[in-house]
């Protein structure tokens, strides 16, 4: 797990000790904070499909890049593990451009500065593709899920996904 993380640091010629040991406490400290601490020397076969998610989150937080794809960050975890590492995830990745891609519209409402939704659907004899922009309500931090204005929004998302 702690080598897996640090893969790209690996790949870019960052191995003098100094840095790989600074890189690992930084590590070990996302770990426990991903609650996966005890799992710092373990193989990828020993770990549950969510738990492999959260490995391949820290690798991507421990980039720090500027510019973060992220393709369903949070699909194989369970719902609370979900909640929290979205938290941990904002928290990190303050101040940077995220290009998330989901397919759950409570995520995007939850996390998100501006939501693209993409969409298709055939209309009598043709199919339809667009794009429609949602701009969910300023918040300084994750959404609160349950605020009238993002439950609106949701059912608005939900009503142009099913056409």
């Amino acid at each position: 797990v702690m080598d897996n993380i640090l893969l790209g640091y690996k790949l870019r010629g960052k191995n003098d000790t100094e840095c790989i040991k600074d890189l690992r406490e930084q590590t070990h400290h996302l770990l426990k904070k991903m609650m996966l601490e005890k799992y710092a020397h373990s193989l990828p076969h020993e770990l549950s499909g969510g738990m492999r998610q959260r490995v391949a989150l820290a690798r991507t937080l421990m980039e720090g890049r500027d510019i973060i794809l992220m393709d369903e960050p949070f699909s194989s975890l369970d719902k609370i593990t979900r909640y929290d590492m979205q938290e941990l995830a904002a928290d990190f990745l303050k101040n940077k451009t995220v290009l998330m891609v989901t397919h759950d519209p409570e995520e995007a409402i939850r996390l998100s500065h501006e939501i693209f939704l993409l969409y298709q659907r055939k209309d009598e004899s043709q199919q339809i593709m667009g794009i429609q922009t949602f701009t969910p309500p300023p918040f300084e931090t994750i959404r609160p899920i349950n605020d009238d204005i993002c439950r609106d929004m949701h059912k608005s998302i939900i009503q142009k996904m099913r056409g």
